[in-house]
């Protein structure tokens, strides 16, 4: 009878460890899965150079996104897992949403005046400045949305992480149909409508966080100082 029940209790939490990481890794992956199904369709208003442009525009995330993360994607579960009262674990959260939040304002900021620059530097042409423009405000949320994503994963809620990163992925396809099949406005609507699944994606965990009753906390210097340390010793990588 003990046996038993021990193994059940054991398949129902292998059943529970499945279905959570289906449900994460379909998640992180629903934004790219819809690029993907409406390529065939953007193809018949979108030019091969156009594409072009877009796929040289796609190692500006690569290098920015870790960049401007600051290794926190490491550091902020070293941190939250190293404190065990909800209160700490709150503050290493504020501490990790301030962090990003002032990264993604410097990256903003820093990267406004020199669009036609960075333009020219990857695509050989300052006429795209548009398209960067768009791409650094894609990124500039992706690194807002770390710490928010990890502590959806941290507190077991991969049902409310998949339902909103769904509402993500159909905001980035009514945008993409929309700006590309309607407003006709070329390859960029292709990055339009990623920002604005991220954006919706933003809006929806900030909302989630605080019908959660989560207490606002201040940052923690302490906190602050340990994470961009700890962060700092993965960027090399």
């Amino acid at each position: 009878m003990t046996t038993n029940f021990s193994i059940a209790n054991f398949l129902r939490g292998d059943f529970h460890l499945a279905r959570s990481g289906i449900l994460y890794g379909v998640g992180n992956s629903l934004q790219r899965l819809v690029g993907v199904c409406l390529l065939p369709i953007y193809s018949e208003y979108i030019s091969p150079d156009e594409f072009g442009v877009i796929g040289l525009l796609v190692v500006l995330p690569l290098i920015l996104v870790p960049l401007f993360s600051l290794g926190l994607s490491s550091s902020i579960s070293i941190c939250y897992f190293n404190v065990e009262t909800p209160a700490e674990r709150n503050t290493v959260m504020a501490s990790s949403i301030f962090i990003t939040t002032v990264s993604a304002f410097c990256l903003t900021i820093v990267s406004a005046p020199l669009i036609d620059v960075i333009s020219d530097l990857v695509i050989w042409s300052s006429h795209f400045g548009e398209y960067v423009a768009v791409i650094i405000l894609t990124v500039s949320f992706t690194v807002l949305l770390l710490p928010l994503q990890l502590e959806q994963q941290f507190q077991s809620q991969p049902v409310s992480y998949f339902v909103v990163s769904l509402l993500g992925a159909g905001v980035t396809s009514f945008v993409g149909l929309y700006t590309i099949l309607v407003l006709e406005v070329g390859g960029i609507g292709i990055l339009i409508s990623n920002l604005s699944g991220q954006m919706m994606i933003w809006f929806s965990l900030t909302i989630l966080r605080r019908c959660k009753n989560i207490v606002l906390r201040l940052p923690s210097k302490k906190f602050g100082k340990e994470l961009i340390f700890k962060g700092a010793q993965v960027l090399p990588s």
